[in-house]
């Protein structure tokens, strides 16, 4: 998980939160392991945020602030995007389906998701 966000308090809020959270966890050292890997980035700008989040092109790009539905048409490089406070990933994965494949390690800078359209032949005219 990579949280990007210009503001100090969230991080520091969700600091706080997760601490809370894993307190409450009777697998705790599970969850702990699992969160490691786990970055907090505090960047200048949106500006700054986009061309990150474009480069790492997240398997998965959760978008909660104000302005998400601007922040959405900037977006270049993601396996799925969720828009909103209301739109975590873990529903989304839910509704997609059967064919819920999605790039990883970066991969959405080159790769979309499987779709019915993957498996549809292409011919090309020579006209």
């Amino acid at each position: 998980m990579v949280l990007v966000t210009t503001s100090e308090k969230v991080i520091e809020d969700v600091k706080v939160a997760v601490e809370k959270q894993l307190a409450e966890l009777p697998r705790r050292d599970i969850a702990e392991k699992a969160l490691q890997n786990s970055k907090l980035l505090l960047v200048k700008n949106t500006d700054e945020a986009m061309e990150l989040l474009n480069a790492y092109a997240p398997e998965h790009l959760i978008v909660a602030c104000e302005n998400d539905q601007d922040i959405a048409d900037r977006v270049v490089n993601a396996g799925s995007v969720f828009l909103g406070n209301y739109s975590p990933e873990s529903a989304g994965d839910y509704a997609s389906g059967t064919n819920h494949t999605l790039p990883t390690n970066g991969y959405a800078t080159a790769y979309s998701g499987v779709s019915l359209d993957s498996f549809v032949k292409k011919l090309l005219s020579s006209d």
